[in-house]
């Protein structure tokens, strides 16, 4: 959950804006309760895979569960324009306001840039310890703004200066962040 309010606060949405979680593992699902509980004029998508998972992150916040193809579901959902490119490469004029990609792996970074709007910030949080490549084009063309998330740490939020620890433990304390559907099997 602090990584999550860190996150969110490292690049906090206007409202009504159109923002993308990518990965619906435990901080992409915090990511969206943390979305909803401070910012909640802005809309949040979730690309799924399942139904069950698709129920999940309505539950915890998200507003719309893209199944799916992701490129068509952005540019329907933001007005976009989706170009077909060499190589099955795709591109979007357009696109999201804010992406939080909590995967970080080639494939995600290459797709999470193409889906966001000119200027619009990509927030990535989840990476990998290795060497990553992918095709990079998307960043000075559309002049995106990337921000880079390590863990937790401090933050101003409504004029006090805090760790996100302390402030996830007042959203959860106030029932803002509700953890109960973060458990999703019990065994003996």
């Amino acid at each position: 959950a602090a990584v999550a309010v860190h996150s969110v606060l490292r690049c906090p949405p206007n409202t009504e804006d159109k923002v993308l979680v990518y990965g619906t593992g435990v901080i992409g699902l915090c990511i969206i309760q943390c979305l909803k509980a401070m910012y909640p004029d802005c809309k949040i998508y979730v690309p799924v895979r399942s139904k069950s998972k698709g129920e999940l992150v309505t539950r915890m916040g998200a507003d719309v569960a893209i199944y799916g193809d992701v490129y068509e579901a952005v540019a329907n959902e933001t007005g976009a324009k989706l170009y077909y490119g060499m190589g099955n490469n795709r591109m979007l004029m357009g696109g999201m306001d804010i992406i939080y990609d909590t995967l970080g792996n080639a494939r995600a970074t290459h797709d999470c840039i193409r889906w966001v709007r000119a200027r619009g910030s990509y927030v990535k949080i989840g990476y990998q310890m290795n060497e990553t490549k992918y095709d990079d084009t998307p960043i000075w063309f559309q002049e995106l703004i990337i921000i880079g998330v390590s863990c937790h740490g401090m933050e101003l939020y409504n004029g006090e200066k805090l760790s996100s620890f302390e402030l996830a433990k007042r959203l959860y304390d106030g029932g803002t962040l509700d953890f109960s559907g973060l458990i999703t099997h019990r065994f003996p």
